[in-house]
């Protein structure tokens, strides 16, 4: 399959996931991931299917390079987009928690923006 080595890579990486990442979550070793984006291998059809349901993506976009087969992730980082699928089914209590840490990360990165505006106005 001319190009699959190519495409794997791009979609991991579009979907912020190095090779451990998917070996781990696939049940693979990095090897493995590596040998399949530089064409030596390719996996088998479970493995390929475990593949496609990991980077949201079609069998076609994968295998054949179909760009109408990548499915819509409302985030860039699959597994933010994974971890917050298993937040939302957390109790009430647990996702304000969750919810006050990201606001406090979030607030940090503003402030340090400003600070690092200032500093480079001034």
């Amino acid at each position: 399959m001319k190009g699959f080595g190519q495409r794997l890579r791009s979609y991991r990486e579009k979907r912020s996931l190095t090779q451990q990442d998917l070996a781990q979550a696939i049940g693979a070793t990095v090897m493995m991931i590596s040998r399949y984006e530089r064409g030596i291998h390719l996996p088998t059809a479970d493995k390929a299917v475990a593949i496609c349901e990991v980077l949201h993506v079609t069998a076609d976009a994968l295998l054949r390079g179909d760009r109408n087969g990548e499915e819509s992730v409302p985030f860039d980082n699959v597994r933010l987009f994974e971890r917050m699928k298993i937040l939302d089914r957390l109790p009430r209590s647990e996702q304000n928690t969750v919810l006050d840490v990201i606001d406090a990360v979030i607030a940090r990165h503003e402030i340090k923006d400003v600070v690092t505006r200032r500093s480079a106005g001034a």
